[in-house]
Order: structure tokens, then sequence, then C-alpha cells
């Protein structure tokens, strides 16, 4: 018989579906506890009250009030909710500042603080060698012949759009971090 077992706030704490229900289990529908066998800790029991119409034993109808137990979403904590937002937040900090950066001359290059710093250092090392120029291939692998100072404004533009990057989820982790609701929380972006 499938079952679920909870603690005392009704959080369920383990679930299954086979024939060895537990000392303490609840019998619950099979769809219950397959809900439940995933991620316990995502429920919390219920039982609520059902009016269902059912044929009475002379074939007429009868409205009878039942209890009916479901599953509902556990609420999150808010440290939860601000550990989710935070690793969203994050994972979009990481897609953004390695997004191509689009130069004033329409260059495409590859974003990235790697980049910005493998440009900047190309630059460098190639005007401690004495050269006047580099050559740097953009996000489409076309090469660009330019000046050393034409190289540092590119590795400048991707830094800066790291930067941007980077300001918008300092600012943001704090504001979650801050918030004390888990609606405003969920609402950072």
């Amino acid at each position: 018989m499938p079952w679920i077992i909870i603690n005392s706030n009704n959080q369920v704490l383990s679930a299954g579906t086979d024939n060895h229900t537990p000392s303490g289990a609840i019998n619950v529908p099979m769809e219950l506890a397959m809900q439940a066998v995933a991620n316990p800790s995502k429920w919390i029991y219920v039982s609520v009250k059902e009016t269902q119409t059912v044929l009475g034993p002379n074939v007429e109808s009868v409205t009878q009030t039942v209890n009916v137990p479901t599953l509902t979403a556990s609420p999150l904590s808010i440290d939860t909710a601000q550990t989710q937002q935070i690793n969203l937040l994050r994972q979009n900090f990481v897609n953004e500042s390695n997004a191509p950066v689009t130069d004033t001359n329409g260059n495409v290059w590859d974003g990235g603080e790697s980049s910005g710093s493998m440009i900047y250092l190309a630059c460098q090392m190639a005007s401690l060698g004495g050269l006047s120029g580099i050559t740097l291939y953009d996000h489409y692998n076309v090469a660009h012949p330019m000046t050393i100072a034409e190289g540092m404004t590119v590795a400048a533009t991707i830094g800066a759009a790291y930067q941007t990057a980077y300001q918008k989820w300092q600012s943001s982790r704090a504001q979650v971090l801050a918030d004390t609701t888990i609606a405003d929380i969920e609402n950072v972006t």
C-alpha cells in the first residue's frame, strides 16, 4: 500500500509505493505517494474537505462531505528563497558577463573577464616586444589588424561590459539579502 511519513508539522519526511508500510506511516492514494517520492521535503500533507455526489443504494444521488488527503507545496523559508534567487542571479551574471560585446565599429568580440584580460595582455606583450600593431580575432574568428591603442580600446570595451554585468550582479545580490519577504526576493532580477 502506498504510504508517506510526516512530522508534527505535516511536512513529508519520506514516501514509498511498496507493500512494506513502515511503522508510523500513513496510507495514501498511489498518486500522492508517487508525487512525494522524488522530493519529499517539498510537500506538506493536508486533508481537504470535499463534497462528492455518489449513487446511493437505490440508485438515487447522495451528496456527502469526505476528507480527501492531498499534498501542497511546502512554503519556502527566507533563507531557501534567498539561496535559490542568488543561484539564479549568479547564472544570469555568468551568461551576461560572457555575452559577446559589440564595439563602436560594429565588431563583435567574445565577452567576459578572460577575453578582455587576454586581449589586454596580448597588447601589453606586443608593446613590450616593440611592436606597433597586433592582430585580434573577433567572435566570428575574423582577423582585425590594429594598433596597440586600438587593441587596448577593444579590451576596455569588453572590460566595461563585464563591469556593468558585475555591478548588476552585486546590486541584485545585496537586494536579495536585504529583502524580508519571499515575493520581494523572487522579484529581484
